[in-house]
């Protein structure tokens, strides 16, 4: 297990060492650290995406859709997203709670406001893979790979690959994860120069409080420091009552980061493996009055 561990630490390593650098906040393709789950994002995004963290998942599958109106009062940006997301394979005696292995596929199309003066819209298009892989009970790895383009106006466009590699464990009700987010090469253009991703190396931490009878709470803490310079962190929280209803609520602080800094907060109901989720992003001049609505199918 040893020789696994190091074999990711250096793997991350290379990654990292590929991730150039820039001003704090002046990143290109923002919207690749932006949290599209409503869920997510009503509890301060205090959350790791990561495939690293799929196989002590709860669901067998998952899929859902949502949408997303972003910077409604500033530059409002409707963003749809869907995905789906599996865990199979097992350690044999270890019950359904634990998969060897996980999967997910997921897309984002995003369109801004219209340019001044023309009828063309900015927007932007993030395609995402993910697996992941338990190599003990308690420890995992897992790697995203994503495509993001981003349309400014009608000649003017970036692309860009980017990957994420965590290591995440579960012990009991605590869980983890740790690792880089949005490694990659530099974006731009002969007219521009070159802009850097959003890359950071980031952790994020969990408990579940078990309550009386049905109730339950998770705490969430999640933290990045940005190879730019900037750190950002946020703190969540989670009330459920049985598997029926989710209340939500969390801030992100931002700093000099590529997202500003927020409060939010959210509901969620759930009936017969269908889950519907809504989240509203405040004390921010920024992303004040964003909000988000899902719908998540578990099997």
């Amino acid at each position: 297990m040893n020789k696994r561990i190091l074999a990711s630490a250096l793997c991350l390593s290379l990654f990292a060492f590929h991730a150039s650098a820039a001003e704090p906040g002046s990143e290109a393709l923002p919207f690749l650290r932006l949290h599209q789950n409503p869920a997510s994002l009503a509890a301060g995004a205090a959350t790791a995406g990561t495939a690293a963290l799929l196989p002590f998942g709860g669901d067998r599958l998952c899929a859902g859709a949502s949408y997303l109106s972003y910077m409604p009062s500033v530059s409002k940006t409707d963003y749809i997203s869907g995905g789906i997301s599996s865990r199979f394979g097992s350690f044999g005696d270890a019950g359904d709670e634990l998969s060897r292995f996980g999967a997910t596929l997921n897309f984002t199309r995003g369109a801004g406001r219209e340019v001044y003066g023309t009828d063309y819209k900015p927007s932007d298009l993030l395609l995402n893979a993910g697996f992941g892989w338990a190599m003990t009970r308690q420890l995992s790895i897992g790697l995203n790979l994503s495509y993001a383009s981003q349309s400014l106006t009608e000649d003017y466009s970036l692309k860009a690959v980017a990957a994420d590699i965590f290591l995440a464990g579960k012990f009991g009700g605590f869980s983890f994860a740790a690792g880089a987010s949005s490694l990659g090469g530099g974006v731009g253009s002969e007219e521009t120069g070159d802009f850097s991703l959003p890359a950071s190396a980031e952790a994020f931490f969990a408990y579940d409080f078990p309550l009386a009878g049905k109730h339950g709470l998770r705490a969430s803490l999640d933290a990045d420091y940005y190879f730019s310079g900037a750190f950002s962190a946020a703190l969540g929280a989670e009330y459920a009552f049985g598997d029926i209803a989710f209340a939500r609520a969390g801030y992100r602080y931002g700093g000099d980061s590529i997202i500003p800094s927020f409060a939010s907060a959210g509901l969620g109901f759930r009936f017969k493996g269908f889950e519907l989720d809504a989240a509203y992003l405040f004390a921010s001049e920024t992303l004040g009055g964003s909000f988000a609505l899902g719908l998540v199918f578990h099997l």
